[in-house]
């Protein structure tokens, strides 16, 4: 299987009194914030360019997928899983940050302290679950 090649557009781009030549501006759409919100509406040119990209990778890394999984497995068994983060006061609460076993996304947490001591009043209420707010979606950025 052949690399794919993005054609070359050449565009003349003229910044801080220099012109200079871009020959792939073509891939960033204009409308690239619309196109974080949904996918969707990229243009076919662009999409079909990324798509053989994609399609390429697969095939150069598919002979090496169970080594990607072995050093997967491995770096994962080197991670606490259950790790949390120490916490940070601030007025009547402390804020703080853990992961649960098997989760991919940290859980922010806050829990009441007596400002004076910093001891804990009560229990973790949590502030945003990024687990929860993972479920049934690819890809979590927030």
């Amino acid at each position: 299987m052949e690399a794919p090649v993005a054609e070359q557009r050449p565009v003349e781009i003229e910044q801080l009194g220099r012109t200079r030549t871009d020959e792939y501006s073509w891939l960033r759409d204009d409308n690239w914030q619309e196109v974080m919100r949904d996918p969707s509406v990229l243009r076919q040119d662009i999409r079909d360019h990324l798509d053989a990209e994609n399609d390429y990778f697969n095939a150069v890394m598919e002979p090496t997928e169970a080594l990607q999984e072995r050093l997967y497995q491995e770096m994962r068994g080197r991670i606490r899983e259950d790790d949390s983060s120490v916490p940070d006061a601030d007025g009547d609460y402390e804020y703080f940050t853990r992961y649960r076993e098997g989760g991919q996304y940290p859980v922010y947490a806050r829990r009441p302290i007596d400002p004076e001591t910093r001891e804990p009043l009560g229990e973790e209420e949590i502030v945003l679950d990024g687990d929860a707010l993972a479920e049934g979606i690819e890809y979590l950025d927030f």
